[in-house]
């Protein structure tokens, strides 16, 4: 797993982690879930390995996190649906590596606008994996 269990319930319990937070953990579905239930959360879970752009991440988004329009995904809809969510939701990015270093602004784009919506619903998106770099996304090193 990587982290003492129970660790990244506490940090949710109190309420410590809102917004689009780097950590640089490799952690199982089953380990985040375990964890989330503990606070009585649960995880989406988002991998854009391969998303190269916007549109591909917001095409991956929709259908990963079940919120896609039948009129397609944009930036507008992408943030109400993440308004939509539940309050304190835990959405857990992987695979965006990739999405980062092919178009980085487009990178950016998502996440302002994934960190706007999500501290909205006291949310918590949880960029994950060892490897790569996120910029303008604070660093989660206190729990690593």
């Amino acid at each position: 797993m990587g982290i003492r269990p129970g660790l990244l319930a506490a940090m949710l319990k109190a309420d410590h982690l809102h917004g689009v937070i780097r950590w640089k953990v490799d952690i199982d579905d089953d380990s985040v879930n375990q964890e989330l239930s503990i606070v009585g959360a649960s995880a989406l879970f988002l991998d854009s390995r391969s998303v190269v752009n916007v549109e591909e991440f917001l095409s991956t988004a929709g259908r990963q996190l079940e919120c896609a329009p039948t009129t397609g995904m944009t930036i507008d809809n992408f943030s109400s649906a993440i308004l939509a969510l539940p309050k304190r939701s835990v959405i857990v990015w992987t695979g965006w590596q990739e999405f980062v270093g092919s178009d980085p602004a487009g990178a950016a784009l998502i996440v302002d606008v994934l960190d706007d919506a999500i501290q909205q619903i006291s949310g918590t998106v949880l960029v994950l994996g060892k490897v790569g770099a996120m910029p303008n996304v604070a660093e989660l090193t206190a729990l690593s």
